[in-house]
């Protein structure tokens, strides 16, 4: 997978309004490991060339991953390096993978149809007895099989050469292939991928598929072993994530979160570093996974090995393992106290803990919602937006309260252009985009346009970008103060005239900076506020992490009796705020 197109909105008020992320169950997390198989190209360019070297490397005596080895309990196969990977190389690898009592998976498409094979994601099941056969052949055990998202591009998907099957319709056509794949590899464990995030649908109908093609699957007598969420962080709404982890737990399935870095990164330090920054943000806003795949489809990371070199593969498995922390938190009257630990539960000293106030009623507070991005080469301009409520959508809903001072896109370089609403005459770059049914009001306030109603549409006119920023990375950032009754309203956006060119910032209220505690030599830490906490706050408590340790999340909502905890994956440490 990666991008599924433009996300169009999202509504999950309805959805996520009775959920709080789940406590955590103390079980380790099973690891899948799953680099970039090389692309076996009848003239491989260099990248390749190194590409397929450190593939090699991994699986060659004494391979310099053995911490990282000791951890993994699965290791995943693409379909293609499976059914054209030179014998001698898989041979090499599936010895490996058994002296090291590591199970093997297959990623493969499981569905078919009359001419979409190679045209849409997942239609390849006529090959998949055939990968069967060779990973068998060369001495291979299959244990796990990773369906390609069968029920997003067989029922979800609307581009060209869509289907438009029912998840039920879905399962009766990968049956077939799945009951194939069987006569080869009885016990094999067969799991599911989708993508969450980037369909122009929505989150909302993406769950309800997905829940309809597990219990499909069920009835179709292949129970799920695993359902793992391809994320598409860049266009990942609030509570996505833990909708979907509700979803799978309700029906007795292993949730997973594939743990990938930036499609368009740099280089291998900053895709990990994108990576590590995806899996802390997924555990914070749902637990830790039952199953956490370590994968990229991306040119980077291209270095695998040592594991002992920053800027490898292998060491964000290491740094997974050895440098996880916890972070409690407890709320008594005016005082937020906690203790920071390692995996090994030792604390850690001298860390600097950063509290946030969220409002979870009211008006919201003034502040800066950003997301980045990287301006494609080809394109000679831009566009800011809003979106709320779209017309024809059926997805999203809610109020709009939201009072916006400007819009901001810069590069690191300090190519910068911002709209704001300071004055009247700011209005021109703004032409009111509003089917005849629209109700909506703009009204400036001082420097602030105020945007209230149901459905409301703004794109300002094109920017243009010059020469010099095209290419470039940049930050796209919005000041606002926008009601927490808002929240799965809408979404400000920027967007090129290019594939995978829409960046969107949904609602969200902005927060308060409450200040920083460090914590002590025994890994304490608190903070004390002027006056006892007020209820309709959340208090967030941030460790970022550093080059040792992993970054840890704690959040209290803090009701009219108590801080409720909404545990992040860390181990949670609540007390009842006094009457």
């Amino acid at each position: 997978m990666k991008i599924h197109g433009a996300l169009l909105g999202v509504g999950l008020a309805a959805l996520f309004s009775a959920m709080a992320p789940p406590k955590a169950c103390g079980a380790e997390p099973l690891l899948w490991f799953c680099p970039h198989a090389p692309r076996l190209l009848p003239k491989p360019t260099p990248m390749a060339r190194l590409r397929r070297r450190e593939y090699r490397r991994l699986f060659a005596p004494g391979a310099a991953w053995q911490a990282a080895a000791a951890h993994i309990n699965i290791f995943k196969i693409p379909g293609r390096w499976t059914l054209l990977g030179p014998p001698a190389d898989l041979v090499r690898q599936f010895a490996f993978l058994k002296r090291r009592h590591i199970a093997l998976a297959l990623e493969f498409g499981v569905l078919n149809a009359p001419g979409r094979a190679g045209k849409v994601e997942g239609f390849v099941g006529t090959s998949l007895l055939s990968a069967a056969r060779r990973i068998q052949h060369y001495g291979g055990a299959l244990e796990y099989l990773a369906m390609d998202e069968p029920i997003f591009f067989g029922s979800i998907y609307g581009g060209r050469f869509a289907t438009h099957w029912r998840p039920r319709h879905v399962v009766a056509n990968a049956a077939k292939y799945l009951k194939a794949l069987r006569t080869v590899y009885p016990g094999v464990k067969i799991g599911d991928i989708e993508p969450l995030g980037g369909s122009p649908r929505g989150i909302k109908l993406e769950i309800q598929r997905y829940r309809q093609g597990v219990a499909a699957f069920r009835r179709a007598r292949i129970p799920l072993a695993f359902f793992h969420a391809d994320v598409n962080w860049p266009c990942l709404p609030p509570g996505a994530l833990l909708a979907l982890r509700q979803m799978t737990h309700s029906e007795h399935v292993p949730f997973g979160v594939i743990c990938d870095g930036q499609a368009d990164a740099a280089g291998n330090t900053a895709w990990l570093s994108a990576a590590e920054r995806h899996l802390a943000r997924a555990q914070a806003a749902a637990g830790t996974p039952d199953q956490i795949v370590f994968q990229s489809w991306n040119p980077y990371p291209l270095k695998l090995l040592p594991e002992t070199a920053p800027n490898s593969f292998t060491h964000l498995i290491d740094a997974y393992v050895n440098a996880r922390t916890i972070l409690t938190a407890s709320l008594s009257g005016s005082t937020l106290s906690g203790q920071l630990t390692g995996a090994a539960g030792r604390p850690i000293a001298g860390a600097p803990i950063k509290v946030e106030l969220h409002p979870l009623a009211g008006k919201g507070v003034l502040g800066t919602l950003s997301t980045t991005g990287r301006i494609p080469q080809d394109v000679k301009t831009f566009r800011f937006g809003i979106s709320a409520n779209r017309a024809g959508d059926n997805i999203l809903a809610g109020p709009v309260d939201v009072r916006i001072r400007q819009f901001r896109l810069q590069t690191a370089d300090g190519w910068c252009v911002i709209r704001a609403f300071g004055k009247a005459a700011d209005m021109r770059f703004w032409p009111i985009l509003l089917g005849p049914q629209a109700k909506s009001i703009a009204v400036r306030q001082g420097d602030l346009l105020h945007l209230t109603g149901q459905r409301v549409q703004f794109v300002s006119r094109p920017i243009f970008v010059p020469r010099l920023a095209r290419g470039k990375a940049f930050t796209f950032s919005v000041q606002a103060r926008i009601a927490p009754a808002s929240v799965d309203s809408g979404y400000f956006f920027s967007v090129f005239p290019a594939r995978l060119g829409l960046y969107p910032i949904f609602f969200r209220p902005a927060s308060k900076q409450a200040g920083t505690a460090v914590t002590a030599g025994d890994g304490a830490w608190s903070i004390k506020f002027r006056q006892p906490m007020e209820r309709g706050w959340a208090v967030v408590a941030r460790y970022d992490g550093d080059r040792t340790h992993w970054p840890a999340y704690q959040t209290l909502e803090v009701t009219s009796v108590a801080a409720t905890c909404h545990e992040a994956g860390m181990v949670a440490n609540c007390q009842k705020e006094p009457p």
